[in-house]
């Protein structure tokens, strides 16, 4: 199962994780938008492993204080999809759809959010902002699906 900070830090596990995201990484999405680091790494790991064409977009956490340049560029894109392994409070979440939706003029019907957070583990909070978009959870991996 899920371990928050350690499942995607094994090769099986990660490999895994990822080719369950793809699973269900609806087919117009050919942008994916992660924040923080479990979400980065889930979606580097599914850039290596799809077999079509996608983008990776990362949007700091309101906390990160590094020094970075970001090029954020939709213009043709058809849908986007933020890739997270958990939502706890949807705070990072629906930062990233409003700026999605405020500076980048991304629809509301254009933006997915996959994750392992199940619906019932869902915060009032983080439910309302996945009420904005499409949900769509990621199933979570079983042992015997470890490479």
């Amino acid at each position: 199962k899920m371990r928050y900070g350690l499942s995607f830090y094994r090769t099986g596990t990660l490999t895994a994780y990822a080719k369950a995201y793809l699973k269900v990484l609806p087919k117009d999405v050919n942008v994916l938008i992660s924040s923080g680091s479990s979400g980065c790494t889930i979606a580097s790991a599914m850039l290596c492993f799809s077999k079509r064409p996608l983008k990776h977009i990362y949007i700091p956490k309101s906390t990160e204080t590094r020094h970075f340049l970001q090029v954020l560029v939709l213009r043709k894109e058809k849908s986007v999809a933020i890739v997270d392994d958990f939502i706890c409070n949807g705070e990072t979440i629906q930062r990233i759809i409003d700026i999605l939706i405020s500076q980048y003029k991304v629809g509301k019907s254009k933006i997915y959010v996959l994750t392992t957070t199940t619906p019932d583990d869902l915060c009032y909070d983080a439910r309302r902002s996945m009420r904005q978009t499409h949900y769509i959870p990621v199933e979570d991996i079983e042992n015997n699906d470890i490479n």
